[in-house]
């Protein structure tokens, strides 16, 4: 079992956990660190596909994580180097263009979107 494997495992451990604290948390404080984990989570979970290189399987993790926080600058980074690495460039594309949208001045989303600009129509 390799590092990507136990942290897959481990995430997954947490993602139990927090949705069954979701659902008896009280207070506006805690739903929100509840939330923000959960993001974190996702994430995480995503990350550890890619690590695998396995881009396909990164996905839903990491839109899960988005509809919890659409602004969250990596996680829209993440999908577009996810799609990128597919060669899906017009969706790498949106989602670098969300990343620079929330942080214009984040250098690899633009280093990024010029390399595929000759890809995209």
């Amino acid at each position: 079992e390799n590092a990507p494997d136990r942290a897959l495992e481990q995430f997954r451990a947490v993602v139990t956990i927090a949705t069954t604290q979701r659902l008896s948390t009280d207070g506006p404080h805690a739903a929100f660190l509840l939330e923000r984990l959960l993001v974190k989570t996702y994430d995480n979970l995503g990350n550890a596909w890619q690590m695998k290189k396995d881009y396909r399987a990164s996905l839903p993790w990491y839109h899960k994580a988005l509809s919890l926080d659409p602004d969250h600058m990596l996680t829209n980074y993440n999908i577009a180097t996810a799609y990128h690495m597919l060669g899906e460039y017009e969706k790498a594309y949106k989602f670098y263009r969300n990343t620079l949208r929330i942080n214009p001045n984040y250098e690899k989303a633009n280093r990024n979107i010029a390399r595929i600009k000759r890809y995209i129509q």
